[in-house]
């Protein structure tokens, strides 16, 4: 464990010097590993884990065979796996009897929605409940009861506005340094 301490301490020591001598070098997708970077295959055992929801904005260079020994990519739940997630998020808050949460999920499946964009619908769908059932209205007028509460839920409606809502950041970008119009 000490051999492991010392060679992550010389890694990041390295990293740092290399960051701070060559700054941050925007040509590198990474940022973190410019090929200045002080790590050499002398047989340590060294583990390098990284994650990014973008992977093709990394170098294919960084990719390369031999680089990295094992890659893992997650994909968006499936329908079952969304009904989970969806249960998970909506777990202790107050519910409409009438939403039909199986009909949600499947609607999350189809936008391909991740775990955090679950999470982020049921917060919206929650803040469009607030909104449309005047609660908001009332805190910011001063008027606000507690006993607003009792009648309060989270509707299909305020479900499908969130959804609705849902843009997939999944869009294709240029690689860093690429200039449209050069020939």
């Amino acid at each position: 464990m000490l051999e492991l301490n010392y060679a992550l301490e010389h890694i990041m020591k390295g990293i740092n010097e290399t960051i701070t001598e060559y700054g941050f070098r925007p040509e590198y997708p990474n940022g973190v590993f410019p090929p200045e970077l002080p790590i050499e295959k002398n047989g340590d055992n060294v583990f390098v884990i990284g994650s990014t929801n973008r992977v093709e904005d990394i170098d294919p260079a960084v990719l390369r065979s031999g680089r990295f020994g094992l890659t893992l990519t997650v994909n968006p739940p499936d329908l079952e796996g969304t009904k989970h997630i969806l249960d998970i998020h909506t777990k202790g808050k107050r519910i409409d009897r009438k939403v039909d949460k199986n009909a949600i999920a499947e609607k999350m499946y189809k936008k391909q929605m991740t775990g955090a964009d679950i999470a982020e619908m049921v917060t919206k769908a929650f803040s469009h409940a607030l909104e449309r059932s005047g609660i908001y209205a009332s805190m910011e007028s001063g008027r606000f009861s507690p006993q607003q509460l009792d009648y309060f839920s989270i509707k299909t409606e305020d479900f499908e506005k969130a959804i609705d809502s849902f843009k997939n950041n999944v869009k294709k970008r240029n690689p860093i340094g690429f200039q449209q119009g050069k020939k």
